[in-house]
């Protein structure tokens, strides 16, 4: 009678340590999964800042034929913003630009890390403007990334942000 008692308890332990195993590994997986969508999203914030340093060093006020959609404010923060907006890829989750999660913001910065916006050209009296051939623009992008699994989510939103700079070529 007791050889049987402890068949069953066997059976008993296989079960107490496919539950443990499950609450233990599911939470890991689910985080792996979380984790790696965060780095997407910073992959994906890099790829827009050097994209929008790209499309607006192409797109200065003094463009030559055959270029379209030229001007000043083809290289404005908003062109700029509505741009990287554009280019989001499937499954991010992008809002305008503010504080709440998902927020997507592009900004023309100036040399010293100010934000700037139209002036005349790179050297006008030591302002600097962005959409002259020569001058460099350069284009931050930030985002407000919020992770999914409620023990991390608690903490906030994450902020990503990268610079990109190129010289306006035309």
């Amino acid at each position: 009678m007791k050889r049987k008692h402890r068949q069953a308890e066997y059976g008993a332990a296989a079960v107490e340590a496919a539950l443990m195993l499950s609450l233990i590994i599911l939470p890991l997986i689910f985080g792996i999964m979380d984790f790696s969508r965060a780095m997407y999203a910073y992959h994906f914030v890099a790829y827009a800042a050097r994209e929008g340093s790209r499309w607006a060093s192409v797109r200065g006020s003094t463009c030559a034929a055959p270029m379209t959609n030229c001007g000043a404010a083809a290289s404005s923060s908003t062109s700029i913003q509505t741009f990287v907006t554009g280019i989001a890829p499937p499954g991010m989750y992008v809002t305008s630009c503010g504080a709440s999660p998902g927020s997507l913001c592009a900004t023309i910065l100036a040399p010293n890390g100010k934000q700037a916006d139209g002036a005349t050209d790179c050297t006008n009296g030591g302002a600097f403007v962005n959409d002259f051939p020569g001058c460099v623009v350069t284009v931050q992008v930030t985002y407000r990334y919020h992770f999914s699994l409620p023990f991390i989510s608690q903490l906030g939103t994450t902020l990503m942000s990268s610079t990109s700079e190129m010289t306006i070529s035309q």
